[in-house]
């Protein structure tokens, strides 16, 4: 309520007043004591009597005036003849009123007229706060006191923090705060209370306990100097919180993918000169920073490429996005092959810019070229795999250029005995010089394939069957020559297998599968050999894999029995011993000989139980001729699987003490090329040598042995091969030199493949400890063995 002015006053005017009802017209005297009040506004007369209060009043028992102020007035009066008062109530808390005063004359004596008006509801900060600002204001409004309790709040607050309009009054103010936010809450609340207004944004929490963002313009509630509490404005920011977060993250994740991208990132202008980019991109280019900002980029692009790379650069500036492929040259001059993707820059529907993505397919193509290679190749020799061979033929066939060809397929004897004595890698390391070896005798119409394993397959295109021939005779002769690894040499023997286009096949898996059953014909009639396809070969490659078969079964039936072949003392003639040697006798094939099964069975892993059977059986013959009071020592051939089984000693040891056995009767012969990981070896043939058994090394000669380690061995015996006796009429040397190093190691010496009398005499010559052969006896039956102890006359050897 404005308040009204007057000029001076009549006495007129004074009586109309006095009629006007929406005025209070006071009469007072010249001290300030109210004599009378106009009669029309009963409202003040009523207001008068409620506070018990009866003319003549004084005015400052109405208002709360000082004596300062009571002074200004009546000078005021005095000098101007006016003064305007606004001052509460004494009576009424919350009530105050206006009165302007007016110093008149009478008709008898000088009066002071006041016009009153009341401010009831209005004046007060808190009526004020909510007749204007808090019923009506498009934000909560809130009251605190000077201890930060809640006096009070519009419905727009505590609808805001999900209270009920009493609920949230007398609460603390920072019971709506988030613990992370409180400490800035309380900061600036102290500061709004010594008098400064703030603004500030924090987290504030509801009812219910969930977060919002509220911004808040804290001011203070002040009269006269003192701060009595504060009143503040509350905006909801959480959209606009999360509208901002979800910006800064856009930009962090967008400055993210441009400056850490290991891809080249760049923008240009619509006329294709650089703006921004990452280290990538310098990187990439080879040019700085400063040398690209502000240039186009096409200088970059290789001749050929410009025109088509600015059509795809103008397209993405129409509004699409593009990916192709380009070439640029580096600053240091390297052409570089890019995937480029354009991405136009749109804002409001208005293309100002592109963005570009470039990815180095440098690496990729390498890569491409490395898989497109090795698809097609070896990665342990280089050669050429079975899917070469499967293209290369069928290419061949359909091109009708070469009329014919032959298939030689190759497989490398006893590699898997190398490849488990001496481990993978070696056997890795032999192949390799292999393949090496084989492309030595590569021309225009030889190419060279690993077709898996130890197997390699050569395509000799249009040649004869005659140059064919002397190929493989040839190659197997050059293959055959030792190989040194690790200081050890080692033979491998290759046998082939060949097939004739057009002659036996016509297709690379018939092809392939001849010469493989051809392969294996050889490999089981004499190894290192050669043999052409023959169209009985499949009913013979069929009994193989029938005979693989029935092997296992003979295993369960006990089809298998022991042979046993005399020693014989070359000084005295007396009989030294024995070697078992192991027979099948199948009800279907009858005998069959140990170089079909055994390869088989090494192959299978069935050698195992096999080995053990002949370890357990010779245990059963030593005791059962024990028991007729004979006493003869047994050889027994360890296969190279049993040799590096872990329990083998455990197992040897049980089978004696089950028997009653005693160990220096059984003699256990490995052959030289076992002994390959001599450090293994020596290992277990401590072992067995401390269970005590005797140790032999079979086929001495044909292997691979270090002399170093040789010495080391606790072997007892060294077995002479039957190759170096077969020629020992025309060429001793070799045997010489055996015997006399066995000696030297102190170890005695068992000649193989005695059949003559002159074998004897010249082995007897050369002081050759113990002979074996057929000049004895042949392999014979447990039942002939003891027959041949009881009649054996040592004085007609």
């Amino acid at each position: 309520m404005s308040i009204q002015h007057y000029s001076a006053l009549t006495t007129e005017e004074i009586v109309a007043l006095y009629d006007l009802k929406d005025f209070a017209v006071l009469i007072f005297d010249e001290t300030l004591t109210l004599t009378t009040v106009s009669h029309t506004n009963a409202a003040v007369k009523e207001w008068l009597l409620n506070h018990h209060l009866s003319f003549p009043i004084h005015i400052k028992a109405i208002l709360e005036i000082d004596e300062i102020t009571y002074s200004a007035i009546l000078t005021s009066l005095h000098k101007n003849k006016k003064y305007t008062l606004t001052a509460p109530t004494i009576h009424e808390q919350g009530m105050w009123v206006t009165i302007q005063l007016e110093s008149v004359q009478l008709t008898n004596t000088r009066a002071i007229v006041g016009t009153f008006h009341f401010y009831q509801d209005v004046m007060t900060l808190q009526s004020l706060a909510k007749e204007t600002v808090y019923k009506e204001a498009p934000y909560g409004v809130f009251t605190l006191n000077k201890a930060g309790l809640i006096i009070d709040t519009n419905a727009m607050a505590f609808g805001l923090l999900n209270h009920t309009s009493p609920s949230n009054e007398g609460l603390h103010f920072l019971d709506f705060v988030s613990p992370k936010d409180r400490s800035k809450a309380l900061s600036a609340f102290k500061k709004i209370i010594t008098g400064f207004a703030t603004e500030l944004e924090l987290t504030g929490l509801t009812k219910d306990l969930k977060q919002k963002q509220l911004y808040i313009n804290g001011m203070p509630l002040a009269k006269n100097g003192e701060v009595y509490g504060i009143v503040g404005l509350l905006n909801d920011t959480t959209e606009t919180y999360r509208v901002k977060e979800r910006l800064r993250q856009s930009e962090v994740e967008y400055q993210s993918l441009f400056k850490e991208n290991v891809d080249a990132v760049m923008t240009f202008d619509l006329q294709g000169h650089f703006t921004a980019l990452n280290e990538a991109t310098t990187n990439l280019s080879g040019y700085h920073r400063e040398e690209l900002l502000g240039r186009t980029f096409n200088f970059l692009i290789q001749p050929d490429l410009l025109e088509r790379t600015l059509i795809n650069f103008h397209a993405t500036a129409t509004g699409d996005s593009i990916e192709y492929e380009t070439t640029i040259r580096t600053k240091q001059g390297a052409s570089l092959t890019l995937n480029i993707t354009l991405i136009p820059m749109i804002v409001d529907d208005h293309i100002y810019g592109i963005n570009c993505i470039a990815k180095d397919l440098s690496e990729k193509n390498r890569l491409n070229q490395e898989l497109r290679y090795f698809a097609y190749h070896d990665h342990l020799t280089g050669l050429r795999n079975q899917i070469a061979l499967t293209r290369d033929i069928d290419a061949l066939i359909t091109d009708g250029t070469i009329t014919s060809f032959g298939l030689l397929f190759i497989d490398l004897d006893r590699f898997k005995l190398i490849n488990d004595t001496l481990g993978h890698t070696k056997g890795d390391e032999l192949l390799k010089k292999i393949a090496k070896r084989m492309q030595t005798t590569k021309t225009g119409a030889l190419q060279f394939y690993r077709y898996g394993g130890d197997e390699f397959i050569i395509l000799y295109q249009n040649a004869s069957i005659t140059s064919i021939k002397h190929y493989a005779s040839e190659l197997i002769q050059l293959m055959s020559q030792s190989y040194v690894i690790d200081g050890i040499d080692i033979v491998n023997t290759p046998t082939i297998g060949i097939s004739l286009y057009p002659d036996d096949a016509l297709t690379v898996e018939q092809l392939v599968k001849k010469a493989d059953q051809a392969m294996y014909h050889a490999k089981n009639n004499e190894r290192g050999t050669i043999q052409f396809y023959q169209t009985n070969l499949p009913v013979q490659m069929d009994s193989i894999l029938e005979v693989e078969s029935a092997l296992r079964k003979a295993i369960e039936q006990e089809e298998f029995i022991l042979h046993y072949q005399p020693q014989i003392e070359t000084k005295t003639g007396r009989i030294h011993g024995a070697e078992a040697l192991i027979r099948w006798e199948s009800p279907t094939r009858g005998l069959v000989p140990p170089n079909v099964f055994i390869p088989l069975a090494e192959e299978t892993g069935l050698i195992i139980p096999i080995g053990e059977w002949v370890i357990e059986e010779v245990a059963r013959t030593i005791r059962s001729m024990k028991k007729q009071g004979l006493e003869l020592p047994i050889s027994i051939n360890l296969s190279i699987r049993q040799f590096y089984q872990r329990d083998l000693v455990e197992r040897i040891e049980m089978i004696l003490t089950r028997y009653d056995i005693d160990p220096s009767l059984i003699t256990i012969e490995i052959t030289e090329s076992m002994a390959m990981d001599a450090a293994k070896a020596l290992v277990i043939l401590k072992e067995l040598k401390a269970l005590g058994v005797k140790l032999a090394i079979d086929d001495f000669g044909t292997g691979y042995s270090s002399l170093n380690y040789l010495k080391q061995f606790p072997i007892d015996y060294l077995k002479i091969d039957q190759s170096f006796i077969f020629d020992i009429l025309d060429d001793r040397a070799i045997t010489d030199s055996i015997i006399l190093l066995g000696h030297r190691l102190n170890m005695s010496l068992v000649a193989e493949g005695v059949e003559t009398k002159a074998h004897v005499e010249l082995l007897r010559e050369m002081n050759c400890d113990i002979l074996q052969g057929y000049y004895f006896s042949k392999p014979i039956s447990k039942e002939a063995l003891i027959d041949f102890l009881t009649s054996f006359d040592q004085t007609e050897h």
